[in-house]
């Protein structure tokens, strides 16, 4: 539900962002982003848990704290791969969305609309799997569907850069959505299922901090590749990157064999 929700706002935040620059201007824009923002502080400091959360033991230090959530997700057989496909998705997968995208709409010379197109494409494709997986839940074999949904964005990214008409190029996007929904609806209660109840807050942190190192050498390095030798080579790059990891994810067995509890 969380994924879905953030898809549809993307697609309604932008159309509604054009609208608010358009009648109050920049800096009307800007304002109403403020208030909004102090809308979600006051609500999230009014949220009380109806549950017990993690706290760190009396004298323990940040440093050692992270420490020891490095050193657990390390020695686990399923946190340790589950973390390196979430890089793997992070290097290969995001940037296609956010860098590759508008290249390639230069490069083949689609026009706003088109490119349009295929962006929401992409978040269609996460808002219906998000749907499916929201009401009939994740496959049983929580592993084995993370690895599918790589393998399932790689033939989408392919079309997405090789297309010569929009419609092949929209429906590439669908199924990179498609591929990004049912992976990353099933990478999290992978990951989730795997911690222990004391360092819940500290695998989360550790998730986020791999995805973003990943994204900051993929963006970097797909970047520089696009512009010196076009974006349809960094997309190849990115589709037998993301098809690779999927297939491992396949093969290794503390992956696949992986069930939902």
């Amino acid at each position: 539900m969380q994924q879905a929700g953030s898809q549809i706002v993307s697609l309604l935040g932008a159309p509604a962002g054009a609208v608010l620059v358009a009648a109050a201007g920049l800096t009307g824009a800007a304002a109403a982003d403020a208030v909004t923002f102090a809308i979600a502080l006051v609500v999230l400091v009014c949220v009380r848990p109806a549950f017990d959360v993690e706290r760190p033991p009396r004298g323990e230090g940040l440093l050692a704290g992270a420490v020891d959530g490095v050193r657990i997700a390390v020695g686990d057989p399923v946190l340790r791969p589950a973390l390196l496909l979430t890089a793997a998705a992070a290097c290969f997968l995001l940037p296609v969305v956010s860098l590759l995208n508008p290249l390639l709409a230069r490069e083949h010379g689609w026009s706003a609309g088109v490119a349009g197109l295929v962006a929401g494409g992409q978040s269609l494709g996460m808002i219906a799997v998000a749907l499916v997986a929201s009401r009939r839940g994740t496959m049983e074999r929580i592993g084995r569907g993370a690895a599918l949904g790589l393998c399932v964005s790689a033939p989408g990214i392919t079309a997405v850069a090789l297309a010569d008409t929009a419609a092949v190029a929209v429906a590439g996007g669908i199924a990179v959505g498609v591929g990004s929904g049912i992976f990353a609806c099933h990478i999290g209660p992978l990951v989730l299922t795997n911690i222990p109840d004391t360092h819940l807050a500290r695998m989360q942190a550790l998730l986020v901090l791999v995805q973003s190192l990943a994204l900051v050498v993929g963006n970097n390095a797909l970047g520089a590749l696009a512009d010196a030798q076009g974006a349809t080579l960094a997309a190849a790059v990115c589709a037998a990157g993301v098809c690779a990891a999927g297939i491992v994810g396949l093969v290794l067995k503390p992956i696949r064999r992986l069930r939902q509890e």
